[in-house]
């Protein structure tokens, strides 16, 4: 939900009807039910909009980096990745795509803690799209966490999202509670009882795996209609 929130309310502005802003993307397409001011109560609405536009900003930004023509166009030296193991494959997907990630955190960094994208003196389109992906790429990177469970993964990304957080809001609750669970997990509990208290987060439902609070409102709605 915070990293949902800290997307809306950093890139959703009213006044930004240009093409490709988040507001442009939830007012032409007639997506009214994406409120990115009440991200709250709108969660599901704001949650599609938010991976298909971030999606969007992904696949063109590829396109442009590598100079690619389409999304049909096969990028040159690829690798014979039949005859490779998996460690040579991330080896090769790392050195492949960390320049791309490089580029667009070092420019976007210096704009997240400020209140507006539009910096003077920059490119705001090139610093708009930026932050797009480096927010974006924070929480699709969440919500396969959430389907996919590691603990490693998820303290690594907690370290990360405790800096944005912390950068946009300085008084953020959430980035407290964040250093605290990292506390906790790197300095005060046991390896036995950190995993436990990570993996207990979520729920196996048989078909997928959601957090343990959605499951817990699932079984309040599901009471609430025996009751009724």
């Amino acid at each position: 939900m915070t990293g949902l929130a800290t997307f809306y309310d950093i890139l959703y502005k009213a006044d930004c009807t240009e093409p490709f802003t988040l507001y442009s993307q939830k007012v032409r397409p007639l997506r009214k039910h994406a409120e990115g001011k009440d991200v709250k109560n709108h969660y599901d609405s704001c949650r599609d909009l938010a991976v298909s536009f971030i999606r969007a900003y992904i696949v063109e930004a590829t396109c442009q980096y590598f100079d690619l023509k389409n999304t049909d166009t096969i990028p040159e030296n690829l690798p014979d990745h039949k005859n490779m193991t998996n460690d040579e494959i991330k080896h090769w997907m790392t050195t492949f795509v960390q320049p791309l990630v490089l580029n667009i955190v070092s420019e976007s960094r210096r704009h997240i803690s400020s209140e507006d994208v539009d910096v003077n003196g920059t490119d705001a389109v090139l610093s708009y799209g930026k932050v797009v992906l480096e927010l974006g790429l924070i929480f699709l990177e969440l919500c396969d966490i959430v389907k996919s469970p590691s603990r490693i993964r998820l303290l690594c990304h907690m370290k990360y999202i405790m800096l944005v957080l912390k950068g946009h809001k300085n008084k953020s609750k959430y980035a407290l509670e964040i250093l605290r669970l990292l506390c906790q997990h790197f300095a005060l509990l046991s390896e036995k009882t950190a995993n436990e208290s990570i993996y207990g987060l979520f729920v196996n439902t048989g078909r997928t795996i959601i957090p343990a609070d959605l499951q817990m409102e699932h079984i309040v709605r599901l009471t609430k209609g025996h009751l009724r």
